[in-house]
């Protein structure tokens, strides 16, 4: 399989349309397997900075990630790992997401999904379009075909 530069350069496009919980924050929890409707001991934080270092850092002598989701105004496409896990460590608490999304008790390391946490992801984060799986697929495989960005 052979991943285009034009195809890499597309799927950022459509990326910088998405909320960043999905490019990251939603798949690091699937990917730890985050139990649904208890908490179990996960190092959200640590996972998160190995999920950036491993997909979102193209250049693995570099200090940074590149950041391919929505951005707020004055944020910074290539940004430090750590000061990326504090962004979307905050976001969860400033999106409200602990409350209707995640089980977490703060001070600890216990997270896991609410029951409903789909359909709260849906209500706070959709707006009835679907998020194509393709895209993030790119981005995140493009390493194993030896294209950067």
């Amino acid at each position: 399989m052979f991943l285009s530069i034009e195809q890499i350069r597309d799927s950022l496009k459509y990326l910088e349309q998405v909320h960043p919980f999905f490019g990251v924050t939603f798949l690091v929890c699937k990917k730890a397997e985050m139990p649904l409707g208890y908490a179990s001991q996960l190092s959200l934080d640590s996972q998160i900075k190995d999920f950036l270092d491993k997909y979102y850092k193209p250049c693995k002598e570099s200090e940074f990630s590149y950041r391919c989701s929505r951005l707020s105004d004055g944020q910074h496409r290539w940004i430090k790992p750590e000061a990326y896990t504090v962004i979307i460590l905050d976001s969860i608490n400033k999106f409200s997401l602990l409350n209707q999304v995640f089980i977490h008790k703060i001070g600890t390391k216990a997270w896991g999904w609410k029951e409903n946490y789909i359909e709260s992801i849906k209500s706070r984060f959709c707006d009835g379009s679907l998020i194509s799986i393709f895209h993030l697929a790119v981005l995140i495989v493009r390493q194993l075909f030896g294209k950067n960005l």
